[in-house]
């Protein structure tokens, strides 16, 4: 890996758990660059925790403005397959799945606010626009 590391820029660091079998149950933290040696990077970790980590086990973060201005999710449109994560309801004890195909979308002051989703296994579902996953599109 020929990564090339700069102060004051931004790595992820592997971290993880070995068990014996030597499986890997890998983690990942943000760390900022202090100092570059040959083989080590001097990282911040947390504002205050201040390590020396193997450059082995960190990736640089590098982000073009265009990249990141440009990138939005994709909007769900009706026929479009999709999953919701969350809760339907204030009274739900906890989140609740949907995947299914959008079959209507209501929208309120020219945004989208509901999807009413077909289901295989819970039917007809209302679920909230935002934060929808499209799972695929609908072919054209």
């Amino acid at each position: 890996m020929n990564n090339s590391f700069e102060k004051g820029t931004l790595v992820v660091v592997v971290s993880g758990k070995v068990d014996a079998s030597k499986y890997v149950d890998p983690s990942v933290s943000v760390a900022r660059v202090l100092e570059v040696g040959e083989h080590d990077l001097f990282l911040e970790h947390d504002s205050s925790n201040h390590i020396v980590v193997s450059k082995q086990l960190c990736v640089p973060i590098q982000m073009k403005s265009d990249v990141l201005i440009k990138s939005v999710p994709l909007l769900p449109k009706i026929g479009d397959m999709i999953m919701y994560h969350g809760k339907l309801s204030w009274r739900d004890k906890g989140p609740t799945t949907v995947t299914g195909t959008v079959y209507e979308i209501e929208y309120k002051l020219g945004a989208p606010v509901y999807a009413k989703v077909l289901s295989s296994n819970s039917g007809m579902k209302v679920v909230p626009y935002e934060n929808l996953l499209v799972l695929q599109t609908k072919p054209s």
